[in-house]
């Protein structure tokens, strides 16, 4: 179940780059418990947000507990759906403006025009620097005011810490297939797995070793999490070049690489 969600100030800076190195990938911050939600701001300004809000976490709570028990619990969404939601990458506008870039996508989506919001406007507005990015808690507060009055406006973001791979997923298909809305994704381009002995990198990011922080937008779901690579998650990149498009990796790959950052979506 669902527990009360929690008002916290996050303040992690984001730096979007292409530069090469062979620096360790940080490892993830603590998750906030099993069944907690982080949210960045005030409660939903509007009742339609309210309610949006509390079916969203009465939906994932339905979703965890049917996977816990091997079904899907009468769910709307089942597990092992398939869903995508028709956004469009952008190209960010310098090397540091993922983070603007990702709202774009995402209002741009929401309103259903060609850059509502130029990413300078909006990078202004999240306090974007070349040194540290754009931090969670901005980020996840321009992405509402950017759907603000849009056909999207009943839709509340908030920022989580899923604490596996497996409710991660869950998050992921409640957005994408409940109610046809993008995630955004904190993550690391590449990070390294002693498991297997080697970098694991965004499958667009073979050729352009990175790990300095990013953002993704998560845009489509293939099937549920079960621990392998099989089961695969759209997701749209705006870092610039061959590296801007929409493209499909597995959950497995990408929640690592969303773990083995400071382990942050806004869902």
């Amino acid at each position: 179940m669902i527990r009360r969600l929690l008002l916290v100030a996050l303040t992690t800076g984001v730096l979007c780059t292409t530069a090469t190195g062979a620096a360790m990938a940080r490892d993830p911050l603590p998750a906030n418990g099993p069944d907690r939600t982080a949210v960045t701001s005030g409660p939903p300004t509007t009742p339609a947000q309210k309610a949006a809000l509390d079916r969203k976490l009465a939906h994932v709570a339905v979703l965890a507990q049917s996977k816990k028990n091997g079904t899907n619990g009468g769910a709307t969404a089942a597990l092992t759906a398939y869903g995508e939601v028709s956004t469009i990458p952008r190209n960010a506008d310098t090397n540091y403006y993922c983070g603007p870039a990702a709202i774009q996508v995402v209002s741009d989506y929401s309103w259903g025009v060609y850059k509502k919001y130029p990413q300078s406007t909006l990078a202004s507005m999240a306090g974007t620097t070349p040194s540290n990015g754009t931090g969670i808690t901005a980020e996840r507060n321009v992405l509402q005011w950017a759907i603000s009055g849009s056909p999207k406006n009943w839709f509340y973001y908030v920022v989580a810490q899923p604490t596996d791979g497996s409710y991660f997923s869950i998050l992921l298909q409640s957005d994408v297939i409940y109610d046809a809305m993008p995630i955004v994704m904190n993550l690391t381009p590449w990070a390294w797995d002693p498991s297997i002995g080697q970098y694991r990198y965004l499958v667009n990011w073979r050729n352009y070793e990175s790990v300095d922080g990013h953002y993704v937008v998560g845009s489509g779901v293939y099937g549920g999490w079960d621990g392998t690579a099989g089961p695969e998650l759209r997701f749209d990149d705006s870092a610039g070049g061959a590296l801007t498009g929409s493209f499909w990796d597995s959950q497995y790959n990408t929640y690592y690489l969303i773990s083995h950052w400071y382990n942050y979506i806004i869902w």
